[in-house]
């Protein structure tokens, strides 16, 4: 591999140098200026080519660290009580976001009630959720790379204000396959967060998440989910970059397993 990996740099690098000497003889550089500029090392255009490249590495590396976010539930539609207390308690008022540079993550959400959601993990190696509510001891699991709602419309939205700052806006919809139920997610995100590799995500197609960070490319700072009967409103409080063991999303082996 590392060999046709060498070549495919010499290839780049002859080809440029041979773009730099036509460019230097339009310029009607005098030939004994060109045929020094033929004696400079090759070594030298490694270097420069390396620095370059890892520069570039550096500067493109992918987001690690946990994002905050504040949730808001909306059961407006429904004048049931217990149903809104019910989804209240689901979510709870926080969720943790723990995000790796390899694009596995945690949402934990830390003060759903005793029926709510616990935690949900997504390991990229396998492209498997892995999701756990506080009062079940089964593991809900499902293979990202299918997306049980049919695209029905994808657009970008003008900017928006939210607490002073300038958010872009991007809307996606869809129509479960099975339930007929519109489903929608509206994001606002800035590009001044941090960077996240799109390319991690790029066959999690579960509620288009491959579509939305090919959009976003970073942690987006609000979500609105709307679900039909209610809708669930994500918004960043804190953002952190910092380094993440693998452990601190371990994929739990002490509960049975349903495959969704």
């Amino acid at each position: 591999m590392y060999k046709y990996q060498f070549q495919y740099f010499i290839n780049n690098l002859n080809s440029l140098s041979r773009q730099i000497l036509t460019i230097l003889s339009q310029m009607r550089i005098s030939p004994h200026k060109i045929s020094i500029f033929r004696k400079i090392p090759l070594v030298l255009f490694v270097i420069i080519y390396l620095t370059t490249s890892c520069a570039q590495t550096k500067k493109q590396a992918s987001f690690e660290g946990i994002v905050t976010y504040k949730i808001t539930v909306n059961t407006i539609q429904s004048k049931n009580t217990f149903y809104q207390k019910y989804q209240n308690q689901k979510f709870g008022q926080e969720m943790k976001f723990y995000i790796l540079k390899d694009g596995s993550y945690k949402k934990e959400f830390t003060s759903s009630g005793e029926k709510g959601f616990e935690y949900s993990i997504y390991d990229a190696k396998t492209n498997i959720n892995y999701t756990k509510w506080k009062n079940i001891d089964t593991l809900y699991t499902y293979n990202c790379s299918t997306n049980a709602i049919e695209l029905s419309k994808e657009n970008d939205l003008p900017n928006e204000f939210i607490s002073g700052q300038n958010y872009k806006g991007y809307f996606i919809s869809g129509i479960e396959t099975i339930s007929k139920q519109n489903v929608s997610m509206t994001y606002y995100y800035n590009s001044e967060n941090p960077f996240v590799q799109p390319e991690l995500y790029s066959n999690y197609h579960d509620f288009f998440y491959n579509k939305v960070m090919s959009k976003l490319q970073s942690p987006f700072f609000k979500l609105i989910m709307d679900l039909g009967k209610y809708s669930v409103t994500y918004e960043m409080t804190n953002i952190e970059r910092k380094t993440l063991s693998s452990l601190i999303i371990p994929i739990p082996k002490n509960f049975p397993i349903k495959n969704l």
